[in-house]
């Protein structure tokens, strides 16, 4: 058996029924371009499309690395567990975002709305890379969600 920690949850204000849509890559925040080149802070924020193997596969990676620093002893998910939970249906609309220092995946993090009850209630997690940890990256991954969130209602 499989069991996994619980996400902190986030309070949304004004929640409003959705339906669930499928989303592909779109927005992407920069942390401040000022950085000189090669800093952490150069990172972009972006939504990937769950559907596309190789970007969830980066997020996967980034995700998983986390998780085997905070829980060394596990149990972890795999990746085809991980793809099944992070994937929108009638009753959930969950929407997946990577922390890119270019070439490289330093940071994943998700949002899980409910869509038919609990609409005031959202499920985030945020992940990121132990080597990349205390430059702001979670933060700037947390501003995103709380971003659509906001957008959502």
């Amino acid at each position: 058996m499989v069991s996994h920690s619980r996400a902190p949850i986030v309070r949304l204000t004004g929640a409003k029924p959705s339906i669930s849509v499928q989303r592909c890559t779109g927005a992407e925040t920069r942390l401040p371009a000022s950085a000189p080149a090669g800093d952490p802070a150069r990172v972009s924020i972006r939504h990937i499309d769950p559907c596309d193997d190789a970007a969830f596969g980066a997020w996967f990676a980034a995700y998983d690395a986390a998780q085997k620093h905070d829980q060394p002893g596990g149990p972890w998910w795999l990746e085809r567990e991980s793809r099944v939970l992070h994937e929108s249906t009638d009753y959930l609309d969950v929407v997946l975002w990577v922390a890119e220092d270019q070439p490289h995946v330093v940071g994943a993090a998700s949002l899980d709305m409910p869509l038919k009850d609990n609409l005031r209630l959202a499920t985030v997690q945020i992940a990121v890379r132990p080597d990349r940890r205390r430059r702001g990256i979670g933060t700037a991954l947390l501003r995103a969600i709380e971003k659509e969130a906001a957008e959502q209602g």
